[in-house]
């Protein structure tokens, strides 16, 4: 693993894909910028994996991740449980209580929960 140098991931601008080795990969987008991910294989199935922005994970960082995600899919484990914060980075905040949307009906306006029953 390692084809890919800290010079050379800092200098690519030419959008595609760039393989380090092992499945990691740095993808650079039309726009400029760039993220690593990791194509993985478990059960059968092919799966990329996004591991972060470039601007936020170096080289060896990915590397670590990429590792980490292979030995957590080697173990039976998916890398990602759903609803499961990456280590290091916060959960996505939520606004507490149910949503609500305004509706008319005939004239009239109702507020429904988002599961349909009115209050």
């Amino acid at each position: 693993m390692g084809k890919l140098n800290p010079i050379q991931v800092k200098s690519l601008t030419a959008p595609g894909r760039y393989m380090d080795g092992d499945g990691l990969m740095l993808e650079v987008k039309p726009s400029g910028s760039k993220s690593w991910v990791v194509r993985l294989q478990a059960g059968g199935k092919r799966r990329d994996y996004g591991l972060g922005s470039f601007k936020d994970i170096g080289l060896s960082e990915a590397r670590d991740l990429a590792r980490d995600y292979r030995k957590k899919l080697r173990l039976g484990l998916d890398p990602l449980p759903r609803g499961a914060p990456l280590a290091g980075r916060p959960p996505l905040l939520r606004r507490p209580g149910p949503c609500t949307k305004s509706t008319s009906a005939g004239g009239a306006t109702a507020s429904m929960a988002l599961s349909g029953s009115p209050h």
